[in-house]
């Protein structure tokens, strides 16, 4: 079942290899998709910030499928809003 707004996170509890879904709201973990959504990246530009190690790779993983807290999303984000900030004193569209 998938969500189709990236507000609403999947959420998990326990070991990376025994995951399940809850309603808590302690664990909040995001997909890849819905942090695309959240930080306007696509997907691929997301494996290549990880791949170049602009951004650090999500510590949760599950089904190997990467999950991210609200913090990591939060690196991407500054690390995006970075990016902008230099096109702008370029002059860059």
């Amino acid at each position: 079942m998938q969500h189709s707004s990236c507000e609403k996170p999947i959420v998990y509890r326990g070991s990376p290899s025994l995951v399940t879904r809850s309603n808590a709201v302690s664990n909040k973990v995001y997909a890849t998709g819905q942090v695309a959504k959240k930080t306007g990246l696509r997907r691929y530009q997301i494996d290549y910030l990880l791949e170049t190690g602009r951004v650090p790779e999500p510590k949760t993983r599950a089904a190997n499928k990467r999950l991210w807290s609200e913090e990591e999303i939060a690196l991407v984000k500054r690390f995006v809003e970075e990016r902008e900030a230099r096109k702008a004193r370029r002059g860059s569209p």
